[in-house]
Formats: structure tokens, C-alpha cells, sequence
């Protein structure tokens, strides 16, 4: 990789940092509980909310979510002039984003008996599911690899433990944003279940 390329790879990551760093200490901790306590009773009030309609919408939303992040490393390589990593993380988050609103459609007038073990499910379905769905991406931009090798980089990333089976030069820089929002994602799922609970 040229020299360029490297400086501004490293600049752009660390800006990156930086930005999200500086935009959430703009927010005391009672101002973002205050917006999640809205947004929730704002959920439970619309017809086919999470908070109304069960787990199974909130998977798809879940699932709506990692379709729109694999297009961020997917714009990425398309300004690196990566256009094979571009096509696969684009052609990924496509088909995401068609299951996550068909089973959004299909779901939407399911309504469950516990409303608290449907939240519940949800969640360990998230942790189930989900790196599944991140694992068609990444398993798309590095075609001599193995599903099960994928999944368990998305299941590594998704709970931020950081274990890995691939040798970082091995993977092109779209890929490694890729595992960054992924694990950004898990992360943030993590915090909103536990201030849920």
C-alpha cells in the first residue's frame, strides 16, 4: 500500500475517533437517558412498535441496521477505488436490508402474549441471528473463506472481544471498517439491553 494511502487511512481513523468521542461528551447522562425514555414511550405508542409488537420487529429493525452499516465500509471502497470490496459490501447490505423489510411486513401484526420474555427473545435472538446476517458481507469480500471462519469474526466483532483468524494484512481496508461499525454496533446493543434491564 502506498504511503498516501496509509497516512490517510490512519488520519481518517482517527478523525473518526475523534468525532464520535466529541459528539457524545456534547450529551450529559440524564439528557441520553431522557431521549432513550422518549424514544421508547414514543415506540410502545405507534401501531407495530417494538414495544407493542414483540421481539420479532425488533429484529428486523436489528436487522435493518446492519444492512444500512454495510454500506459504510461499501461507499468506503468505492472512494479507495476498491470497486470488488465496494460490489460485495453493497450487493450484502441489499439483501439485508430485502429480508430485514420482508420479515418486518410479514411480522407486523404479530402481537405476543409476554410482552417482556418477546424483548428478552429478541435480544438472544439478536446475538444469535444477527452475526449470521453480518457474516454474508464479510464472508462476500474474502471469497477463499470460510461461513463458519466469517461467523466467527462477525460473532468476535458483535461482542467486542477482539479475537480474530485472520493476520490483519490479509484483509483489505473496506473489510476492517467493516468489522469496526460491527463491533461499534454490538457494543451500543449491549448498553441499550443493559439500560433496558
Amino acid at each position: 500500500m502506498p504511503m498516501w494511502r496509509q497516512r490517510a487511512v490512519s488520519l481518517g481513523r482517527s478523525l473518526t475517533v475523534c468525532l464520535v468521542r466529541g459528539f457524545l461528551e456534547r450529551f450529559s447522562e440524564s439528557h441520553l437517558r431522557s431521549a432513550f425514555e422518549t424514544f421508547f414511550a414514543t415506540d410502545s405508542k405507534l401501531k407495530g412498535g417494538s414495544a407493542g409488537a414483540g421481539g420479532l420487529v425488533l429484529e428486523s429493525v436489528l436487522l435493518g441496521l446492519c444492512g444500512l452499516i454495510a454500506l459504510v465500509p461499501a461507499l468506503y471502497a468505492v472512494g479507495a477505488d476498491d470497486h470488488e470490496h465496494a460490489r460485495s459490501f453493497f450487493y450484502s447490505a441489499l439483501i439485508i436490508l430485502v429480508i430485514a423489510v420482508m420479515l418486518g411486513i410479514a411480522t407486523a401484526a404479530y402481537s405476543p402474549r409476554d410482552l417482556a420474555r418477546s424483548h428478552l427473545a429478541a435480544l438472544v435472538l439478536a446475538y444469535a441471528v444477527l452475526p449470521f446476517a453480518m457474516a454474508l458481507p464479510h464472508a462476500e469480500a474474502l471469497p477463499d473463506t470460510t461461513l463458519v471462519n466469517a461467523w466467527f469474526e462477525m460473532v468476535s466483532s458483535f461482542t467486542t472481544t477482539g479475537a480474530t483468524v485472520y493476520p490483519p494484512e490479509r484483509l483489505a481496508d473496506a473489510v476492517h471498517l467493516w468489522r469496526a461499525p460491527v463491533g461499534w454496533f454490538g457494543g451500543f446493543l449491549t448498553l441499550l439491553a443493559a439500560y433496558a434491564i
